[in-house]
């Protein structure tokens, strides 16, 4: 017998694509306090300062506050930015930076980021050394400004980017139904007693032999008249029907006995129906050589010394049925969302892959495990009512060709209810600065979801059964 074999067949549904984007919105204002005269404010004393006029940012007060003479010998100048009035919580990023007269550049001298949890000032008392000042004063006629750019973060907001996502085709669905329900039938087979109610234009479609008993001489006299079928069962009859409705078997005949795929391996070629033919011929021969192996087992006649003479090669295949998914969170103005604090986290739109939720949360400054917000941490969620095994990868892309700069991948059984896997040390700040540099202070994480099902145990042989081509 000829050895058994079969191609190959992608059992996972097509991957689906979705995507979010977490958009860190903020203001951004510029003030400039003009100090003049600095030498009738040097010793004034310390602790007493001068401030600047009130200025309004992202719905809140502020004003700068500056101290001509900081610790024991006034040797310092300290520079403060103070929170008179508005909505506590606001996460600011500032910068302090001097200038001279007519100077309309200077290097920004000390930048920070910081939650204002209640009316306060936050700065450097040792802002600049007095020795380094004299000079800019100098040069300035006894004056300087004070740069201060202020920008107030809003709570980031995640936005869905998802394409529309197009389902698989359903047609085989719509067929059967149509069948099953009988609208529109304008045919009558009667079979073994029983009546079966099936659409001309169907059957003629997917049978040359039906289109000319259906379309032919015969019927042109009488198209209503009912069909009288010899020499097959209403059974057998009723399942060339759905074949021909939904170009697949009924699920109960995957383990039907020889018998019936005979007589159905008979109507299959009758009525020129090829993949038929063909998923009745691949079944026989699997279950022929079953039958011949056992055969020879039982009476022992199988030689020793050239077994392969008299048994065929048969084989078979481990079938494991998975659902993938990826999903893009795309993450801009990077630097507006880092030093929001260990343990908080933005989050992306939720995505679905095989019956359960998902989402991506970021750690800009890591979760609680990680020391000094060295790391970012990133971490899978998910929502579901059953333990779902799951194999899942998240990488880093940046620039316009999605180059991936970070990829990790971990096979894990999510809990029931809500249940998190990820890595709290996903990839050093230090690295990921480098890669915003290069790409405008964004980057993309992606994540690839595969939804881990049931497995079977498939027989294979050399008979290899077309694809569907029903549409067709």
């Amino acid at each position: 017998m000829a050895d058994i074999s079969i191609t190959a067949v992608n059992h996972a549904q097509c991957q689906a694509k979705t995507s979010s984007r977490c958009v860190a919105g903020s203001i951004t204002a510029t003030h400039d306090f003009e100090v003049t005269n600095f030498s009738l404010l040097d010793g004034i004393g310390t602790g007493k300062f001068v401030t600047s006029s009130t200025f309004g940012v992202g719905g809140r007060e502020w004003n700068i506050r500056l101290y001509p003479d900081v610790y024991k010998h006034g040797d310092y100048v300290g520079v403060f930015l103070c929170f008179l009035e508005g909505p506590v919580g606001a996460r600011v990023k500032y910068s302090f930076s001097f200038l001279g007269k007519g100077e309309e550049e200077a290097e920004i001298l000390k930048d920070d980021t910081h939650t204002f949890d209640c009316l306060s000032y936050w700065g450097w008392p040792k802002f600049m050394e007095k020795s380094k000042l004299k000079p800019l004063l100098q040069r300035s006629n006894d004056s300087f400004t004070i740069r201060c750019v202020l920008t107030v973060m809003k709570d980031p907001l995640t936005e869905d980017t998802s394409d529309i996502v197009v389902p698989e085709s359903n047609l085989p669905q719509h067929f059967e139904r149509l069948l099953k329900d009988g609208k529109g039938t304008d045919v009558t087979f009667s079979v073994g007693g029983q009546a079966f109610r099936a659409h001309r234009c169907v059957l003629a479609a997917r049978s040359s032999v039906f289109e000319a008993e259906l379309f032919g001489p015969m019927m042109k006299n009488d198209p209503t008249q009912r069909i009288k079928m010899e020499d097959i069962e209403p059974s057998i009859f009723e399942t060339l029907l759905h074949f021909i409705y939904t170009d697949s078997l009924p699920v109960e005949y995957e383990d039907s006995g020889n018998v019936t795929m005979q007589h159905l391996l008979v109507a299959a070629d009758r009525y020129g129906l090829d993949r038929l033919r063909l998923m009745c011929e691949a079944k026989l021969s699997h279950a022929l050589n079953i039958d011949l192996f056992s055969f020879a087992m039982a009476s022992n006649s199988i030689p020793v010394v050239n077994q392969s003479q008299c048994l065929s090669k048969t084989s078979s295949r481990c079938v494991t049925r998975s659902v993938t998914a990826s999903h893009d969170f795309v993450v801009t103005d990077f630097s507006l969302l880092d030093g929001m604090g260990s343990g908080k986290f933005v989050t992306s739109s939720i995505f679905s892959v095989s019956d359960h939720d998902w989402s991506i949360k970021l750690y800009p400054d890591g979760d609680k495990t990680v020391d000094k917000a060295a790391y970012l941490s990133v971490f899978l969620y998910c929502r579901g009512t059953t333990p779902v095994r799951t194999k899942f990868s998240l990488s880093v892309l940046v620039g316009k060709d999605d180059q991936v700069s970070k990829l990790l991948a971990f096979t894990y059984t999510f809990k029931p209810t809500v249940d998190n896997q990820g890595w709290s040390r996903f990839i050093e700040k230090s690295k990921l600065q480098q890669l915003l540099h290069l790409n405008n202070d964004c980057f993309t994480i992606r994540c690839v979801v595969t939804v881990i099902k049931d497995h079977r145990i498939e027989d294979t042989c050399t008979i290899v059964v077309p694809e569907s081509n029903i549409a067709q």
